[in-house]
């Protein structure tokens, strides 16, 4: 047996059940409805398309040795400041 479309006022037999939302639905109901989950959709497919072409240019080698020069600048400033106040405390 055929349910009601859960769109108020539709009188209409429902032909499909939504696997997104879990409600039966009319054809053209599942049409506005289909259309309305693209338009939802497409700009988030376009901004992981994005993404994934921003993440396939990521040069790992350049941004490995960027990060070891960071590490070591780091390392040697802590040295210097351990350093003087080593000397400051001597004094």
């Amino acid at each position: 047996m055929s349910h009601p479309c859960a769109v108020a006022n539709c009188q209409r037999s429902s032909r499909a059940l939504c696997h997104c939302c879990q409600q039966n639905i009319c054809r053209d109901h599942l049409i506005e409805h289909d259309d309305l989950l693209n338009s939802r959709l497409n700009p988030i497919v376009d901004e992981i398309n994005q993404l994934n072409d921003r993440l396939n240019h990521i040069n790992l080698k350049d941004a490995l040795v960027d990060t070891h020069e960071q590490l070591e600048n780091w390392r040697r400033k802590s040295y210097r400041a351990i350093d003087e106040f080593i000397n400051e405390q001597a004094v």
